[in-house]
């Protein structure tokens, strides 16, 4: 491994300065920096607060002339406060506050960039390093870009990618940065997983925003992987065609919250069971009114109907977290009225 290193490092002079800085006392690595070109100085910053955790036999194979300088530690790490600590104590207040957000800015921006990049060319992305740092990139997302994410990826990466979400103990900023800035580099946990309370709630936010067809297909692969956490996702799972397990009460809160016209998009081309189960929890004036659009049998395009289902679902969600109503696993089922 060293040996790999030290020719990466050879190509970039800017790292060893940075390196060879991080493992200096404060007073050395500030007198340093003062004598160099402030251009330089950002270089040599940007550089060491993107280093990340790096083996002290690599950095004696770099520079063994200085060996005796560096500090007895298994590994010298360069994060944001490193740098941090160096500009302050080496650049005027203002330059000094300059670089470093810039470095934040670029450092944050990461996950934004992903989000932005075709589904498909994420995938690739995260297929091509650990599963693990997959996981831990898509723990950081928004769910509805995780979803889109999801839907484009192969199914049986998709369960894995799930599993290790369910299982992943908290990364620190810190341990993340290394991941942002190798653009998604292999991250490895050899320690046992720590059980996340919140895991199972987190992965049906996601799995809940597929499209209907998705779902499934999606538990099942998470079922093969972790059979009895897959069971704690999928008693969160809650889709439109479930509104008629739902108590009358609770639908009758659920849609209390739910426009006439969002309802009359949901309901378009749905099962008999489901319209009544929905026509049943409104009130009279929303429900004439409904069933008069219903009759017009006007076409509704699929985008607007799925996109009313799914805002549906997530009232549903949302109500049930908040203790407002029970999800169908919460209760027994009770036939629509």
């Amino acid at each position: 491994m060293a040996q790999a290193a030290a020719q990466v490092w050879d190509e970039d002079g800017v790292r060893k300065a940075a390196a060879l800085l991080l493992a200096m006392s404060k007073d050395t690595a500030t007198r340093i920096l003062k004598q160099l070109d402030p251009d330089d100085v950002g270089r040599i910053l940007r550089a060491a607060a993107e280093l990340g955790a790096i083996e002290m036999g690599d950095v004696h194979a770099i520079i063994d002339a200085f060996e005796d300088g560096f500090q007895a530690e298994p590994k010298l790490v360069g994060t944001i406060e490193d740098a941090e600590a160096l500009a302050n104590a080496s650049l005027p207040p203002e330059r000094a506050a300059a670089f470093m957000a810039d470095l934040v800015g670029v450092r944050r921006d990461v996950l934004k960039d992903l989000a932005a990049l075709p589904e498909t060319r994420v995938v690739e992305l995260l297929m091509a390093e650990h599963p693990q740092a997959g996981a831990c990139v898509l723990a950081r997302m928004k769910p509805d870009a995780v979803a889109r994410i999801l839907v484009a990826a192969p199914a049986p990466m998709r369960g894995e990618w799930l599993a290790r979400m369910l299982n992943a103990r908290p990364v620190e900023d810190d341990v993340f940065a290394i991941v942002e800035a190798a653009l998604l580099k292999a991250l490895e946990t050899t320690d046992a997983p720590v059980v996340d309370d919140k895991g199972p709630s987190r992965i049906a936010n996601i799995v809940n925003r597929l499209d209907p067809e998705e779902i499934e297909p999606t538990l099942g692969e998470l079922e093969s992987l972790r059979p009895e956490q897959a069971q704690a996702v999928r008693a969160l799972i809650f889709r439109f065609d479930d509104l008629v397990l739902l108590s009358q009460q609770a639908r009758a809160i659920v849609f209390d919250q739910i426009s006439a016209d969002r309802v009359v998009l949901a309901l378009a081309g749905a099962d008999e069971p489901i319209k009544d189960a929905v026509l049943s929890a409104l009130g009279q004036r929303a429900r004439r009114m409904v069933e008069a659009e219903l009759a017009s049998d006007a076409p509704a395009p699929k985008r607007d109907v799925t996109n009313a289902r799914r805002s549906i679902s997530e009232t549903v969600l949302k109500l049930a977290e908040a203790g407002s109503i029970e999800l169908p696993s919460m209760q027994p089922a009770e036939a629509p009225a």
